[in-house]
């Protein structure tokens, strides 16, 4: 983190003549409402480092995206060191709902391979250029999914995370048929307890995977889980640990040798997650920032 400080520091430094000439002009051409001395991002990169005030330019910038990325890979390298994990086992997701194309080639170009969006909708806007562009990278759809939107996601996704029940994967299995493919998929599995939140609880789990195996075409690949939101991450250690000790369990039940993705942790949690045994994890805000205000979760 003393690094990146750093680094940020001499970005600022570096950028600071030509700022306030260039800001006007940025937000006419791309049509924003801000302040075009700085725009609040107050997003946290790594922990305990908020960015307020930081200038717009300098948080759009290519250099700026490359220090979000390594400061990403540097906190996977840390949570590896402490629970004896290759890094090379660990996937980074790039959240990439309501992130402009540009900013989503940046990440791209400094080494992120896959990207996830939650809303149809949204990436049928995004999923076809970019995949023209940069055609190896694989597409994640990680948000809640409707039966009459399967057969777009089937199309525009390499891997589907969020199957929750049984009328969704017969969904997904007869629009892959139609497509002749065979569609990577995570069953969604609810730990918290939360009503807001999507999932299958532990105990209805096995009928759903038993059912998604005699599906011709779905590849049960493994589990996605979200843990509750806590000011202190520690606190989702015990969510992450169940949903492991549960993946352990389908994979060993079922005897499943492909079964081996487990999608946990986010841009503030996902040290934790790594250490419980994630091998895929989804990073939001930790690359771009707030958007309105909000964390990309």
């Amino acid at each position: 983190m003393v690094q990146f400080i750093a680094k940020l520091k001499m970005l600022i430094d570096n950028f600071k003549p030509e700022l306030c000439n260039r800001f006007e002009n940025r937000g006419e051409r791309d049509g924003d409402s801000f302040d075009a001395k700085t725009a609040d991002n107050g997003d946290s990169i790594g922990k305990g480092f908020a960015e307020k005030n930081v200038p717009y330019l300098l948080t759009n910038s290519e250099s700026y995206c490359k220090i979000r990325v390594e400061a990403i890979n540097d906190r996977i390298l840390q949570a590896c060191n402490i629970s004896g994990k290759d890094p090379k086992e660990i996937t980074l997701v790039a959240v990439t709902k309501k992130v402009s194309l540009e900013q989503i080639f940046q990440v791209i170009s400094f080494g992120v391979s896959d990207i996830a969006e939650n809303k149809i909708q949204e990436a049928q806007t995004k999923i076809p250029e970019i995949s023209v562009r940069y055609g190896l990278v694989k597409k994640h759809f990680i948000g809640h999914l409707q039966t009459n939107k399967a057969k777009k996601a089937v199309e525009l996704f390499d891997l589907i995370q969020s199957i929750d029940s049984i009328r969704i994967a017969q969904s997904i299995d007869r629009a892959a048929l139609e497509a002749g493919k065979i569609q990577e998929c995570l069953v969604e599995l609810k730990v918290s307890g939360e009503e807001s939140k999507f999932g299958v609880k532990p105990e209805e789990l096995n009928e759903l995977v038993e059912y998604i195996l005699s599906c011709k075409n779905i590849k049960l690949r493994g589990l996605m889980a979200m843990a509750p939101y806590f000011d202190e991450v520690e606190n989702s250690r015990k969510y992450f640990r169940e949903a492991k000790e549960v993946f352990e369990n389908i994979k060993t039940t079922y005897k499943l040798a492909d079964f081996n993705v487990l999608s946990m942790g986010m841009s503030a949690d996902f040290e934790v997650a790594i250490e419980e045994g994630a091998t895929l994890i989804r990073v939001g805000s930790g690359l771009f920032g707030e958007i309105n205000g909000k964390q990309i979760k």
